[in-house]
């Protein structure tokens, strides 16, 4: 009778002695603990990314989680002496955890306490207050070291209570819980992320310290890097010169011990394709990659310019940029194409003019000769060809298109305008 009377004492303890309470805002740990054990139903219904929940009973519970954002739950963790009396009379004597997937689950029967308390059992058991005594259980500075040990991160809410808890009874994460105690001692957790993890050989990033429980030491181990060690919080400026996967370790510590986490192939350094070379054959710039270019006309992308040639119709410095399947790119060295631009082209024996050009070209060669004439437009499509044996010939053009066109005289060339 005493017994059934304590239970029903302490189930009314946390809505008599305890207000809601969000530990912090931006911590991603929750907790529940109690003596008696039951059913909690846990309904997720805050988007907190990442979220792990740690349970603490000593009688058995069946744990179930729900809500809108019950996918955000990477891990669960059940501690406790997990005891086969059904208090509750929930038809269950055993510990189960529902609603997530079986790989985050994880059942710890009294596992040792990570923090030492006089005031509190050597195993982690049962908590069922925030403070006072403890009845042989654990205390709740205890319980929080345990989880945010075993989880890293920070604690968003502890719940709790003596008695039961029941199905019908949800609870809701954005209540918070009833107890922030946490000790002072917590040894860090190392974790970490990078500024991108798929990377082209030549390039730099950032790695970004991402450790639990404030640590005031660093040590990166940067395999493959041109910073192969760094002792920064958060090394930058990171290179990776040749291709291939790399791992990356952070050992991080504090005045209560240290914590090494170590990623393999956590850096993928894709290979860039071989360095395009240009070559000019009369008004055509040819790549010497099959595929994946792009031209440049001085330092600018050229719209649709992305074929293996380009019929150039301007003078400039061109480049040709090649893209590979791994989006990784390499650059040609400059190509200056300079047009001659003025209004009479003279050679010793041949003359051409004027350029740019309207409606006629006027080519001049010496008298009783004869030449071979061919003009063309950029596309290389022929628009005249034939023998001209005048002194002058006047080669009539009005029904050409504006653009750049290629006379050639013999083997001559010539690149004109039309205006």
């Amino acid at each position: 009778m005493k017994k059934h009377l304590f239970h029903a004492i302490f189930a009314l303890l946390p809505a008599v002695l305890f207000s809601q309470t969000i530990c912090n805002p931006n911590g991603n740990v929750v907790i529940y603990s109690n003596y008696d054990g039951g059913h909690l139903l846990i309904n997720v219904d805050v988007n907190i990314p990442n979220l792990k929940i740690g349970i603490t009973t000593y009688e058995a519970i069946q744990v179930e989680i729900t809500g809108p954002y019950a996918a955000n739950v990477t891990q669960v963790v059940y501690a406790g002496y997990a005891g086969n009396n059904d208090h509750c009379n929930t038809g269950h004597n055993v510990v189960a955890i529902m609603g997530v997937p079986s790989s985050a689950a994880s059942i710890l029967v009294h596992p040792p306490a990570t923090y030492s308390d006089p005031n509190g059992n050597p195993n982690i058991i049962c908590a069922y207050n925030c403070g006072g005594t403890t009845g042989g259980c654990n205390t709740a500075e205890q319980i929080s070291h345990f989880f945010l040990t075993q989880f890293g991160g920070s604690l968003y809410s502890h719940y709790t209570q003596y008695g039961c808890y029941y199905y019908n009874t949800p609870f809701y994460v954005s209540n918070g819980g009833n107890c922030c105690l946490i000790p002072g001692g917590l040894p860090p957790i190392a974790a970490f992320t990078a500024s991108s993890t798929v990377i082209c050989a030549g390039d730099c990033i950032s790695f970004f310290d991402q450790s639990a429980n404030n640590p005031t030491a660093w040590s990166w181990n940067l395999q493959g890097s041109t910073v192969p060690f760094s002792t920064a919080q958060n090394p930058s400026n990171i290179c990776y010169m040749n291709p291939g996967t790399y791992p990356v370790s952070l050992t991080v510590s504090n005045g209560n011990g240290s914590n090494t986490l170590t990623q393999q192939n956590y850096i993928q350094v894709n290979a860039n394709p071989p360095v395009p070379v240009i070559t000019e054959v009369f008004n055509t710039l040819y790549s010497s990659a099959s595929s994946g270019n792009q031209w440049y006309l001085n330092s600018l992308p050229i719209q649709g310019a992305t074929g293996q040639s380009w019929v150039f119709t301007q003078n400039g410095t061109y480049h040709v940029e090649v893209t590979n399947t791994a989006g990784c790119s390499s650059m040609s060295a400059p190509h200056l194409v300079t047009t001659t631009a003025l209004d009479h082209l003279n050679l010793q024996d041949l003359s051409v003019y004027p350029n740019p050009f309207s409606d006629r070209i006027h080519i001049r060669i010496p008298s009783g000769t004869t030449r071979q004439v061919r003009l063309m437009n950029a596309a290389g499509i022929l628009f005249f060809d034939g023998i001209i044996s005048q002194a002058e010939f006047a080669l009539p053009t009005e029904r050409l298109q504006a653009g750049l066109y290629i006379l050639a005289v013999e083997e001559r060339f010539f690149r004109l305008v039309k205006n």
